[in-house]
């Protein structure tokens, strides 16, 4: 049942990422089970980056517009960690419109015909740039990669996610207890990234709201947030 849009969902997705990094302020316990339950978050974002990527009137602006907010992000960050030098643990280097950047630009130069050799090569050095240097490095290059190329195919790209989640899993070490073992795969594996599956499902391929607040909501609202965060950690811990 295709019920929700893109907007709804995404605000659903910033619910969940907002008590992810609030983490920062709970007990660990709180923290862990925030976490799991926001795993699906990034991977929500790639696909939608792919979606937008199909859909958009303007592919260049839409890449342009994603590095812009990377290059605002990471200033920000730099701008934090000057501020903050007396707790540099607390300094966030969150930049997810730089891996989403790169992901589109990737999947861009797959559909080009141009300079065949060239454009492998490019191909090549953004992908293992996304993998060493971006947020979600893999994970979510597989993710934008799955998604594109199964654009058309919900139940195999489910499936397919599916997979690649359960591959890409690490298995935790240095705890004692069954349940914490438990809890720290699923909180630092890529298993609970399942959970984004009945979203896609969910959603019925509209975007919403087409007015200028819901186009610069995300690139506002990620940000600020995160700053506001890291500040609030600052001054209280």
């Amino acid at each position: 049942m295709k019920i929700l849009n893109s907007f709804q969902i995404k605000l659903f997705m910033l619910l969940l990422m907002t008590l992810d990094h609030l983490g920062v302020l709970l007990p660990y316990e709180w923290a862990r089970i925030f976490h799991i339950v926001s795993r699906p978050v990034a991977v929500w974002f790639a696909f939608a980056a792919v979606e937008s990527f199909v859909h958009t009137r303007s592919r260049r602006d839409y890449v342009m517009r994603l590095y812009s907010a990377a290059a605002v992000m990471s200033a920000g960050n730099v701008l934090l960690s000057i501020l903050m030098q007396a707790k540099p643990d607390l300094v966030p280097d969150n930049n997810i419109f730089l891996t989403l950047a790169v992901g589109v630009s990737i999947l861009w130069l797959l559909e080009e015909e141009w300079r065949r050799a060239l454009r492998w090569v490019l191909i090549a050095i953004l992908g293992i740039f996304m993998v060493t240097a971006c947020e979600g490095g893999l994970l979510l290059l597989g993710t934008m990669l799955v998604c594109w190329a199964f654009r058309e195919k919900p139940g195999p790209r489910s499936g397919v996610l599916a997979i690649l989640f359960v591959l890409l899993s690490g298995t935790p070490v240095g705890n004692v207890s069954m349940s914490a073992i438990m809890l720290e795969f699923l909180a630092n594996s890529s298993v609970a990234c399942v959970g984004v599956l009945p979203f896609l499902h969910l959603y019925n391929g509209r975007r919403g709201p087409d007015g200028p607040v819901a186009k610069w909501f995300f690139y506002l609202y990620y940000p600020a947030h995160i700053w506001l965060i890291a500040l609030a950690a600052y001054a209280m811990l």
